[in-house]
């Protein structure tokens, strides 16, 4: 399996993602809500508007404990 634009030249592939849309899941229906979420977060461009690492850890934490806590209801 070959990386996403392998065939461009490095130079242009840095301008084609300064400029192009973040990149999505393909099928994000097979993810939970809370994933789509993170990754989206993870993916804004803008420094400014991104969440910092401490952040995203945060919201991957809550998300972790939720999942924890459906899973221990379950036994």
């Amino acid at each position: 399996m070959e990386p996403p634009n392998h065939e461009m030249s490095p130079m242009r592939v840095l301008l084609k993602i300064q400029k192009s849309d973040p990149p999505k899941l393909d099928q994000p229906s097979k993810w939970s809500r809370d994933f789509n979420d993170f990754i989206a977060k993870c993916l804004t461009k803008d420094p400014s508007q991104r969440p910092t690492a401490d952040d995203l850890l945060k919201v991957v934490n809550v998300s972790f404990k939720r999942m924890c806590f459906s899973l221990n209801h379950l036994s």
